[in-house]
């Protein structure tokens, strides 16, 4: 058992390093010997996300979450292989019970209310970015999405506002530009429309 627990470290560490290949190889040889362990399933399938081996990783999440129902990462790394998917409704599965697990992580949180927008979902998204946002002020991700969520309500000037604030928090996030400019159009702004689509595309 000391030696798994060894090699998993290895391989992990190769993971995080970026040695991807060789990881794969160990967290394969690990699973060779022990077919029932969840955290090498986990970490497998993880790395097979990395590498879009999207079929290969529900495979293997699936397989530690039959192991072991109480796997955080499990569910919620099997939650991103179906948004991946476009599989939405079991995405939200996915993501409701890894919220479950740690109802603190902002991170599951944004991904369940991008599914959830997604599912046109408003309200329950809205939710999950406030609670995002509370936990995290400096995502500027969830403040895009809150905006996407507001203009599709059509209520421009919060929608400007979150966009704004995301752009504050990273000037690089080139949909934010995008989103101004469809808000310009819809105010009938031509000339900052123009401006702001030509930043977005460049």
């Amino acid at each position: 058992m000391e030696n798994i627990k060894k090699k998993i470290e290895l391989a992990f560490q190769l993971h995080q390093k970026g040695s991807l290949n060789e990881a794969k190889k160990i967290y394969a040889e690990i699973i060779s010997k022990n077919a029932d362990h969840s955290e090498a399933l986990m970490l497998q399938g993880t790395l097979f996300l990395q590498l879009n081996l999207l079929v290969d990783a529900e495979k293997s999440l699936l397989k530690s979450i039959q192991i072991n129902n109480d796997h955080f990462l499990a569910h919620q790394n099997l939650g991103l292989v179906y948004i991946k998917n476009d599989n939405w409704k079991e995405a939200l599965q996915c993501l409701t019970r890894a919220i479950q697990l740690a109802p603190e992580n902002f991170n599951t949180l944004y991904y369940r209310a991008k599914t959830l927008i997604e599912l046109n979902l408003f309200d329950a998204a809205m939710i999950d970015l406030n609670k995002t946002i509370s936990l995290n002020p400096d995502f500027a991700e969830a403040y895009h999405s809150r905006g996407i969520i507001f203009y599709k309500l059509q209520n421009f000037n919060e929608a400007n506002l979150d966009f704004k604030k995301s752009h504050s928090i990273d000037p690089n996030f080139a949909d934010n530009y995008f989103y101004f400019g469809l808000i310009a159009i819809d105010l009938k702004s031509w000339d900052e429309a123009i401006r702001q689509l030509n930043t977005a595309i460049n």
